[in-house]
């Protein structure tokens, strides 16, 4: 047996284990790194509940502003970018988005329901008072001004009440709120409508 020791042959041996060593080490990496992402997107995706709303088209277009089709394609609102995880139009044509709990307390704080509002510092004699079930708004003001009252006194609340039954699980098939505006004055009924 021949024990002669050959330089050049034990280099070429150890460069050769440190190649397969580093293949190795890269092959790990690779692994280790595929597994921390996915072992993440689980753990994000176990963590993250979510709630799935149908809105009925009538109400997305008041609502939201847009159509279920518009909405669908790009689901953002005024307020915010990322307002749902999903939006998808279903086979009647309403609108289904789902929502996760942080995002529903966005929808919530941006369209908030208040009991009463106190008077305008610019208007004169003007109450928003929503129902306890949150199924009517009625808005005191005065008759000749009757314009100013739908407008600017009902749309948000009205939004905003739909929003808190969505949310709370009402049935959207036939939600709506009732909009009433009373004379002041005389307590006469000058407007009364359904949302949407």
């Amino acid at each position: 047996m021949n024990l002669i020791f050959n330089p050049h042959k034990s280099e070429k041996i150890i460069v050769q284990y440190k190649r397969i060593i580093s293949i190795f080490i890269l092959i790990l990496t690779f692994f280790t790194i595929t597994l921390l992402m996915s072992s993440c997107d689980s753990v994000d995706n176990n963590n993250v509940s979510t709630s799935t709303y149908t809105i009925p088209y009538d109400a997305c277009v008041r609502l939201l502003e847009k159509t279920p089709q518009e909405f669908a394609k790009s689901p953002t609102v005024y307020w915010t970018d990322k307002c749902c995880e999903h939006a998808k139009v279903d086979k009647d044509g309403n609108l289904r988005i789902t929502l996760t709990k942080k995002q529903e307390e966005l929808w919530r704080s941006v369209l908030p329901v208040p009991k009463t509002v106190a008077e305008f510092e610019s208007v004169e004699n003007f109450n928003i008072f929503i129902s306890d079930d949150y199924s009517e708004v009625t808005v005191k003001w005065k008759k000749e001004e009757l314009d100013s009252a739908i407008t600017l006194g009902s749309e948000g609340y009205l939004k905003g009440c739909y929003v808190h039954k969505l949310l709370n699980g009402c049935d959207t098939t036939n939600l709506s709120i009732k909009n009433k505006v009373i004379d002041v004055e005389t307590g006469e009924v000058l407007y009364e409508a359904v949302w949407p």
